[in-house]
């Protein structure tokens, strides 16, 4: 979803309402990462077993 007020089709309220502060902002299951975060830290957090390269 995209939260910045000026990118493409911006949903602000609902970034706002579930307490996006920053972006990028990744929810993995329970867990929320802010910021830039490598291919190689999401794939581990969301527990990817598929090809890397």
């Amino acid at each position: 979803m995209e939260c910045d007020p000026k990118g493409l089709n911006p949903r602000s309220d609902l970034c706002s309402r579930v307490g996006v502060k920053a972006y990028p902002t990744w929810v993995i299951g329970s867990d929320r990462f802010e910021g830039v975060a490598s291919l190689d830290r999401l794939a581990e957090a969301s527990r990817y077993t598929g090809p890397r390269q």
